[in-house]
């Protein structure tokens, strides 16, 4: 993807500079370069991707849950994106799925999610809620 750019300096009121801000993507990182009055500076941001271990008491409630209403399941642990030479990460939820339906889990969590974010309901309920759906 490259964008043009127009920026306004503040050293002259008529002059403008003509800045060309280039970014691409590979598997893990994301390249921005930019052409600024014949200089090139470019600069590489990398995502570091961390495996998130699902704790064994979460595993126990699903597995409950899903024995005790004879419904097959499958688990996908979540990860740790990390931006590096940044503070900004993203905790990716594991997820798992009975049926038809996804369901999003965190460690250390009272509730779990259904579909997306926007819906959250207490573990407590898990074993009901897959009986019902």
């Amino acid at each position: 993807m490259v964008r043009k750019l127009l920026l306004n300096r503040s050293r002259s009121k008529n002059r403008r500079t003509n800045v060309t801000l280039m970014i691409k993507s590979t598997s893990n990182s994301w390249f921005f370069c930019a052409l600024l009055q014949r200089k090139v500076w470019c600069d590489m941001i990398k995502i570091i991707k961390k495996k998130i271990n699902m704790s064994d008491e979460l595993k126990t409630k699903i597995n409950w849950s899903c024995k005790f209403n004879n419904r097959p399941y499958q688990i996908i642990e979540g990860h740790l994106r990390i931006v590096e030479h940044t503070n900004l990460a993203y905790v990716e939820p594991h997820k798992v799925i009975i049926g038809d339906t996804l369901y999003l889990f965190f460690n250390e969590q009272k509730y779990f999610y259904i579909g997306n974010l926007k819906k959250k309901i207490p573990i407590a309920d898990l074993s009901e809620y897959i009986a019902r759906h």
